[in-house]
């Protein structure tokens, strides 16, 4: 399949456009920031302005594709990990988050659906829960976390997340389109585990992601 995969030069997307590629998969990684991986293209546009996003969903997908001939085609899948993220060091406007978050995704939803596009993937977070970045200490509801958990954020990150599947949901009623959406735990890469035996010490510091976690790797094989 030919696959446009939004945010691919991330923590998660790293891992799972590569493994994608390696499956068989054509991928044009559509990112602020190049993955340089062989034989994924990196593309760059904005995903707050439908025109763009409309213009990169009908592209090639590589130089060869423009030396073989035959025009330019829709993709076969998207897949959408694009988002504004927040990091240890880096916290972005709430605005900003808002912006590119929901923008990001009903601009996604709306060109690919229209441009024919039957398969997509949206990356949802565990933030919807409304416990990773709430204000204080919040104990979760119960333990394990499962997906009838109540949903209920007050933070951007987290409530953009949650306008995003709600988007995602009204866009497949409509459409009938096979749209999946992920609600993706705290990604752990190899090198993340070295904190793991401090927080065997002192499991509370994870109190706030209700325990979980999931590794970048598995997370490419789902």
């Amino acid at each position: 399949m030919r696959i446009l995969f939004t945010g691919g030069s991330g923590k998660a997307g790293r891992h799972v456009a590569p493994y994608l590629q390696e499956q068989g998969h054509r991928i044009l990684n559509l990112d602020a920031t190049p993955l340089h991986h062989p034989g994924v293209t990196d593309a760059r546009a904005d995903i707050t302005d439908l025109g763009q996003v409309y213009s990169v969903l009908n592209s090639y997908a590589g130089f060869d594709e423009i030396y073989a001939g035959g025009g330019r085609r829709v993709f076969d899948a998207v897949v959408h990990f694009a988002a504004s993220v927040l990091t240890d060091k880096v916290i972005p406007a709430d605005p900003e988050t808002w912006r590119v978050n929901v923008m990001g995704t009903f601009n996604i939803l709306e060109a690919a659906t229209k441009m024919g596009v039957r398969k997509i993937v949206i990356a949802s977070s565990e933030t919807v829960y409304g416990m990773c970045l709430a204000d204080g200490m919040p104990n979760p509801e119960r333990l394990p976390l499962e997906e009838d958990f109540t949903t209920s954020p007050t933070d951007a990150y987290g409530l953009s997340k949650r306008v995003g599947e709600v988007i995602a949901a009204g866009f497949q009623k409509r459409t009938g389109a096979d749209i999946y959406e992920l609600r993706i735990g705290n990604v752990q890469e190899p090198g993340d585990y070295v904190n793991f035996a401090d927080y065997a010490r002192d499991p509370g510091q994870r109190r706030r992601l209700a325990f979980s976690y999931i590794d970048a790797r598995d997370l490419a094989g789902c």
